[in-house]
């Protein structure tokens, strides 16, 4: 972001979501502002129709312990996904360890899945490279 961060603001249905770094078509945020917070899936295309450029940061690993978190995080980029929206990401871990799998956990099983997607989405390789 050039210049000073700017607040802007996006309206669902009558909701306006406030974020205090914005510049031109371009939202920084953490990922707690996107992803702990209660948005789904209108949220974040409406934010992909005003910012072409969306840097998320603070993103932690995720798992069963934050899984509501994880779910949203899945829209989201599913989303940025659909709509051709660029995304930068800054993880505490590499992207390829963002999900947290355990041999012990019962919903293991979906948690891969969502590892599957989300890598998918992202068009990352195993060593977390993009795929052109």
């Amino acid at each position: 972001i050039v210049g000073p961060p700017v607040v802007g603001t996006i309206s669902t249905y009558g909701r306006v979501v406030t974020f205090k770094q914005t510049g031109g078509n371009i939202l920084k945020c953490t990922f707690d502002e996107l992803c702990n917070v209660p948005l789904g899936a209108a949220d974040y295309m409406n934010l992909t129709k005003r910012f072409h450029t969306i840097i998320l940061y603070d993103v932690p690993q995720m798992g069963m312990h934050n899984l509501p978190s994880l779910k949203r995080f899945t829209h989201f980029i599913d989303v940025l996904y659909d709509t051709h929206t660029r995304l930068i990401i800054g993880a505490n871990c590499s992207l390829e360890n963002l999900l947290l799998l355990s041999n012990n956990d019962t919903s293991s099983i979906e948690l891969q899945f969502n590892h599957r997607q989300l890598m998918d989405d992202l068009k990352m390789n195993m060593v977390g490279f993009m795929i052109e």
